[in-house]
């Protein structure tokens, strides 16, 4: 998908008690992220001249993640960098649209192995005998998880909208446009009604996405039987958001590793969320 940049919001100019203005522009630039999207062509460059204000220069530029494929970049103006303005964040009821942010957290899940070791058994003739079992342990990985949160504003709830909003806690969903692999397990959201408003909320969705364990190899010889690779894809020994049990079979006879289910599947649940749109 080629790049394209469009420009959102040019809000009128804002002056303080010096009479200094400040302007600012607001552009959405397609298939970059916020690095590259800065300098980007169609976006003003430093100290280019605002097209309304001429004595207004380019200052300073910031941008954000606006949706999993697109940027938002801020331009702002000053005639006199010197008198800069303070640019505290926006309220959620003044956000046009849904912002999305990406980010990414470390976990641990234990990973369930089995060792070959000899045993030496009493027999019933008063004697002993020595076998190859397996017993079973486990061991540690630190794995990467992938953060996708969407803040938005919507006038109203209405008890069915927040039904299916817990409705969806819990439950995996496919958020489009997203890397391949990956599925989204939706967390509890945070809602709050407006401060001096009755009806209009402020709400905070999260998802925390998972795309698997890799498939894990001993050294040869060790004795070690790891988790298999699954039928789905043979590059996982883990499906994503699902967890390992045991299930023994015959103490001569590795166990089975199996990758549970402990969430519900629920792909397009995303969509049943007010204020989410992509």
């Amino acid at each position: 998908m080629p790049v394209t940049v469009r420009e959102i919001e040019r809000p009128s100019n804002d002056v303080d008690a010096k009479n200094v203005g400040q302007f600012t522009r607001t552009f959405e630039v397609y298939t970059l992220p916020p690095a590259a999207a800065l300098d980007v062509a169609g976006v003003p460059a430093q100290n280019e001249a605002h097209p309304d204000y001429p004595t207004a220069k380019v200052d300073r530029k910031s941008a954000s993640y606006f949706s999993p494929e697109s940027s938002l970049v801020t331009v702002t103006y000053t005639t006199n960098k010197a008198a800069r303005f303070s640019e505290p964040p926006p309220k959620p009821e003044q956000l046009p649209f849904p912002v999305w942010s990406l980010g990414s957290e470390k976990v641990t899940i234990d990973i369930p192995y089995a060792v070959l070791r000899s045993v030496t058994l009493p027999t019933l003739e008063g004697g002993s005998i020595t076998k190859q079992v397996y017993e079973t342990e486990k061991f540690s990985v630190e794995e990467e998880r992938f953060i996708v949160r969407v803040k938005c504003s919507v006038p109203s709830v209405s008890t069915a909208q927040l039904t299916a909003i817990l409705g969806e806690v819990g439950n995996i969903h496919y958020l489009p446009d997203f890397p391949a692999g990956y599925q989204f397990l939706f967390t509890s959201p945070n809602l709050s009604m407006r401060a001096g408003d009755t009806t209009a909320w402020d709400i905070d969705y999260q998802w925390v996405g998972d795309k698997g364990t890799p498939v894990i190899t001993g050294s040869a010889g060790t004795g070690a039987f790891f988790p298999e690779p699954t039928a789905e894809n043979p590059n996982l020994c883990r499906r994503p958001h699902r967890y390992f049990v045991v299930i023994p079979v015959d103490p001569e006879v590795p166990p089975i590793f199996d990758d549970v289910q402990g969430h519900n599947v629920n792909p397009s649940g995303w969509l049943n969320l007010p204020g989410i749109t992509l």
